[in-house]
């Protein structure tokens, strides 16, 4: 009866893990098909954006001068772009540290006050090593870039998405202390009654 369980619950972690490298997979994918655009492709995705946004922050942008029209423009423009690498990489720090806590299992364990500490410590592992995957992923789609065409490499671009894969990685770490928390509370719960 007990290892009918186990069985059981070893089975739905192995489709979790299978479910969390597909979206990680997937995700990936999509960020290589926006790498893979050349950069006309890629002003004409970002350029709808810059023009919703500027709808919406600048409402009278047609009255401002030509000069500021343009400095505006760009200055948007950047943001909107540099914005995009951080939430595409935040999106993939997240999955990924989804995807090594669901890989290694043992970590949550039946968690008891005494044995917190620990489990902490095996998130940070966690988390550090979601973000080197994500960081290295950065550095080889911007490697990729080089033979795009009208795309370059840049150095700014690998610090963003690193940035935006920690944070993603944070996020999903956070999440996932107050889940044990909350897990832990309620078994101190049934055993004090």
């Amino acid at each position: 009866m007990e290892s009918t369980s186990t069985n059981k619950i070893m089975m739905k972690r192995k489709y979790r893990v299978i479910l969390m490298a597909a979206l990680v997979l997937g995700w990936m994918g999509v960020i290589f098909m926006f790498s893979s655009q050349d950069g006309a492709a890629s002003s004409e995705t970002s350029g709808r954006v810059v023009e919703r946004v500027i709808a919406v922050v600048k409402p009278d942008f047609n009255s401002l001068a030509k000069s500021e029209q343009i400095r505006f423009r760009e200055m948007v423009t950047f943001f909107v772009r540099k914005g995009a690498h951080f939430t595409e990489y935040m999106i993939l720090g997240v999955l990924l540290f989804l995807f090594y806590y669901e890989w290694r299992p043992k970590i949550f364990q039946v968690p008891q006050k005494e044995n917190m500490h620990i489990m902490k410590l095996r998130l940070r592992r966690i988390w550090f090593i979601a973000w080197i995957t994500g960081t290295l992923y950065a550095a080889s789609d911007e490697f990729h870039q080089m033979f795009t065409g009208e795309r370059s490499p840049q150095v700014r671009d690998v610090c963003i998405d690193s940035s935006g894969a920690a944070a993603g990685c944070l996020l999903a770490m956070m999440g996932m202390v107050l889940i044990v928390r909350k897990f832990v509370r309620k078994m101190q719960r049934q055993t004090e009654k």
